[in-house]
């Protein structure tokens, strides 16, 4: 079975934006904290990626297609976190 950072690899070579956002997004839903998903996860898939560029395994039309999908990701990412902080947010009203 491939692990879950070797699909995000594939997916985002692929430029699959919207599996690659399932797969980020399911990882938060198991409980993954922001800064595993983006050091560990993220970070760790596009490193294979500049691996497999750097010894000639994909194009930089790869490499590129990869990023784009990636920026792609974390501004959902980012979007979704803050929608999510702003639901959470208690407001407190009161007079003097």
């Amino acid at each position: 079975m491939i692990g879950s950072l070797e699909r995000l690899t594939e997916l985002l070579l692929s430029g699959n934006q919207d599996e690659a956002w399932n797969i980020v997004w399911k990882k938060r839903q198991q409980g993954f904290d922001t800064f595993y998903i983006f050091q560990q996860f993220i970070s760790g898939s596009m490193a294979q990626i500049g691996m497999m560029w750097e010894e000639d395994e994909i194009s930089v039309a790869d490499e590129h297609l990869a990023t784009t999908t990636c920026d792609y990701v974390l501004s959902r990412y980012q979007l979704c976190i803050r929608q999510e902080v702003i639901k959470n947010e208690k407001k407190v009203c009161f007079c003097v």
